[in-house]
């Protein structure tokens, strides 16, 4: 019995259709994926009038303004903080020295 074909060769061929296939797929996802981020640069070019680079950097811009107004407003509070916390320790330092008989030099203005 005298084959033409080597014997498997058939599998052999199904697995470099299912790869083929398989590559295909991929990069029918890319190209799917691609359109959806070219619909999206374009519908926002037509909402602002300019690329959207531009409008990242203006974001960046706010966005770090923002930042330093938080930051700023966080100092802030932290000082503020601080000086509660200092005023009550000095309340209870002085109820102490007080309670031994002692008093703290204050200067008043």
């Amino acid at each position: 019995m005298s084959f033409r074909t080597k014997p498997g060769s058939n599998v052999d061929r199904m697995v470099a259709a299912n790869a083929a296939y398989a590559a295909a797929e991929g990069n029918a996802y890319s190209i799917i994926k691609t359109q959806q981020v070219s619909t999206w640069h374009e519908k926002q070019y037509h909402k602002t009038g300019g690329p959207t680079w531009i409008i990242g950097d203006k974001q960046n811009t706010e966005a770090a303004s923002e930042l330093k107004m938080a930051n700023q407003s966080v100092h802030e509070l932290r000082r503020a903080r601080m000086r509660e916390q200092i005023a009550s320790e000095n309340l209870k330092y002085e109820a102490e020295l007080n309670a031994r008989g002692l008093t703290v030099a204050k200067h008043r203005m």
